[in-house]
């Protein structure tokens, strides 16, 4: 995973997450755009778990 991947899983896993969930969807959001930056894959991530 990239730095930003990791630290996005990270952060959404410290808002309560389940790591199974988080870990699909940061993965699908960086398979579309590999170059996102952590603030943009937690804030589409937030926008898809909750």
């Amino acid at each position: 995973a990239t730095t930003a991947g990791r630290d996005a899983v990270e952060a959404l896993l410290a808002l309560g997450f389940r790591e199974g969930q988080v870990r699909g969807v940061v993965a699908e959001l960086l398979a579309a755009d590999p170059a996102q930056s952590a603030d943009a894959l937690i804030r589409k991530s937030l926008g898809r778990l909750r």
